[in-house]
């Protein structure tokens, strides 16, 4: 019932060419590596109502219309000492076609903590896990300063393959393995960390941000002291962004100073455009706007 009648307010206010109907997705107010667990927030906008879970927001589209959707993925966090700056998220914007009771799955990405990974931030149909939209989370600084979510599907960095986590490599490798850094989380796997001799294995320790098919939540690592933890939404522990491909990390093995990407993103066709590092510093957004309502 309340369905029906959002769609004839909206096919009213569209006849009257005043049509400006938003839902804005946000943080919630969570922090760090962990999303939001309830809708507090969203009391008295469009979105009062709607189901939040483990970080994961779950809404059902309210009329059958086209939609410009705008995303942005979280910026890394930067490194007080070296005074290098996270890269910022990229910024996805287009129109799609949605029908009325269609449920998607909504993860904004959150802002890297005392030097981790921003998360990207997500819009996946709820039926299939299949992505509408994915906006890349910036790499946190170290000695230089983090790559910006990247535009493209792949991440920046040593990336993983589409839809994978991100590597963490080592310069001149002499140790056996590396911990307290970690790859960015991507739609269908964890980041990745150093181990073993090599730059392309599951963490030992949780440094990887977990991918969103995993919960999304960011690196960290509980037996070494360490200033960083990954934002939700992939992010790395001291890593690469998260975002539909994470990204990786070089470490150069004298000084352990590392070099993060950002995390890729997704489109779903050519005309939608996407800008590497588009996005204000901070977490990440999804908003959805109503253009125009269909009988």
């Amino acid at each position: 019932m309340q369905w029906e009648f959002q769609h004839l307010l909206v096919i009213l206010f569209f006849q009257f060419y005043t049509l400006d109907i938003y839902f804005h997705f946000s943080t919630l107010g969570a922090t760090g590596r962990f999303g939001p667990n309830n809708n507090l927030q969203y009391q008295g906008t469009s979105l009062e109502g709607i189901l939040v879970q483990d970080g994961l927001q779950t809404w059902n589209v309210p009329v059958t219309a086209q939609y410009h959707l705008e995303l942005c993925g979280a910026s890394g966090a930067g490194h007080n000492i070296f005074k290098t700056k996270g890269g910022r998220g990229a910024k996805v914007q287009g129109n799609f076609n949605l029908q009325q009771g269609t449920e998607l799955t909504v993860l904004v990405g959150q802002h890297g903590k005392g030097g981790g990974g921003g998360g990207g931030t997500f819009v996946v149909f709820a039926v299939d896990g299949s992505p509408l939209a994915v906006a890349g989370g910036g790499g946190s600084a170290d000695y230089v300063d983090g790559d910006h979510g990247q535009a493209g599907f792949s991440g920046s960095v040593n990336p993983g393959q589409p839809g994978k986590g991100g590597k963490v490599c080592l310069s001149k490798a002499s140790f056996d393995s590396l911990f307290g850094i970690g790859g960015g989380g991507g739609l269908l796997t964890d980041g990745h960390c150093y181990a073993s001799f090599s730059c392309n294995k599951l963490c030992i320790e949780n440094d990887g941000g977990k991918s969103f098919n995993a919960g999304g939540q960011g690196g960290y690592n509980t037996k070494k002291v360490s200033r960083c933890a990954g934002g939700f939404g992939g992010g790395g522990n001291c890593g690469g962004g998260g975002g539909y491909s994470g990204g990786g990390v070089q470490v150069n093995a004298k000084s352990l100073d590392f070099h993060a990407g950002g995390g890729g993103s997704f489109v779903p066709n050519a005309n939608w455009t996407v800008v590497a590092g588009g996005c204000s510093p901070g977490d990440g957004f999804a908003t959805f706007q109503i253009l125009l309502a269909q009988d």
